[in-house]
């Protein structure tokens, strides 16, 4: 990580790392710097990429776009905490660079922060989100994803959010730039491909509450993927394991030994949701029904369960989508 900066009072770091999709990229900056919220500052990473990326950001002419290309590929992880290390705001949004912030969604999110909200102090607010409009490459609108109550207690966000029932995405969380350092920013060791979810849960769990922005303010690409291998999912599970155990170490830190218990209940669900979300993604892929049915059996004492049963009626619809 780089050396931390000093934050800004009242402004948002919209920190977005990037590698070889410049066109989408230049979307995402774009959205951004279409905030009403005027005290921002965008800062790019641009990882390595071997597209026009540089050419496509240096041609926005803006003073609160600061834009570094690395000279080596720093890896996805390694680049979210560069760009943590480079902001200055008091806040902060890590905004992928495929997704669309709505004009009105930093302000929306920020605004707990520092007005409180439902009669609950900001200082006892850990972190905000907004649900999402999942949109497709070609920027058809699919689905939103699960709003949650206005306020509700940081670990009931997570336990909801374990099982499937909130919707908040990377780019739609805001946490306290300060805070994300403290944890340690983004740690690819021990979370993987979801050191963003364990990071702001991590974050979120140090205060009591959570605020949630009931309308969706960012639209959140949903990408084809490529074949899932059986490891992949074997990857997601040990990462879900990594962050629950954090997540229950940091409950129990603040002294919330019920908390914990509460969420160490939830372990088989959190796992199952992780690997039904890695299956899901191979739809449509070579080999994915093969896939499914040797997963399905490899963690059959997590996915043969009544909430698998209940998720496949509530969402399979999407696969249509």
């Amino acid at each position: 990580m780089q050396a931390d900066q000093q934050v800004k009072r009242g402004r948002v770091s919209i920190a977005i790392p990037t590698f070889n999709r410049s066109a989408m990229l230049e979307r995402a900056i774009r959205s951004a710097l279409e905030q009403d919220y005027e005290d921002i500052e965008i800062v790019v990473s641009d990882d390595a990429s071997k597209d026009d990326t540089e050419a496509r950001v240096r041609a926005i002419s803006d003073s609160r776009v600061t834009y570094i290309r690395q000279t080596r590929n720093l890896g996805m992880t390694p680049n979210f905490n560069f760009v943590l290390g480079m902001a200055t705001g008091e806040f902060i949004v890590l905004l992928n660079d495929d997704d669309v912030l709505c004009p009105n969604a930093i302000a929306q999110l920020v605004a707990p922060f520092l007005n409180g909200s439902q009669g609950i102090p900001c200082e006892q607010i850990g972190l905000t989100w907004c649900p999402c409009t999942v949109i497709n490459a070609s920027g058809e609108e699919l689905w939103s994803t699960e709003p949650g109550p206005p306020v509700e207690r940081s670990l009931r966000l997570l336990m909801e959010l374990y099982s499937g029932r909130r919707g908040p995405r990377m780019s739609s969380t805001m946490i306290r730039t300060d805070d994300c350092r403290k944890v340690g920013g983004y740690n690819e060791a021990l979370f993987g491909a979801v050191c963003d979810t364990g990071t702001s849960g991590d974050v979120a769990l140090r205060y009591p509450y959570a605020v949630c922005i009931q309308q969706p303010l960012v639209q959140y690409t949903n990408h084809a993927a490529s074949v899932t291998a059986l490891s992949a999912c074997a990857d997601w599970q040990r990462w879900g394991n990594n962050m629950l155990d954090t997540h229950i170490a940091t409950a129990r830190s603040t002294g919330d030994a019920k908390g914990a218990e509460q969420l160490a209940s939830v372990r088989n669900t959190l796992l199952a949701n992780l690997t039904v979300d890695v299956l899901l993604r191979g739809k449509g892929n070579s080999g994915w029904v093969r896939s499914v049915v040797k997963e399905v059996w490899r963690s059959r004492q997590i996915l043969l369960s009544r909430y698998v049963a209940t998720r496949i009626v509530r969402d399979g619809w999407k696969l249509l989508k």
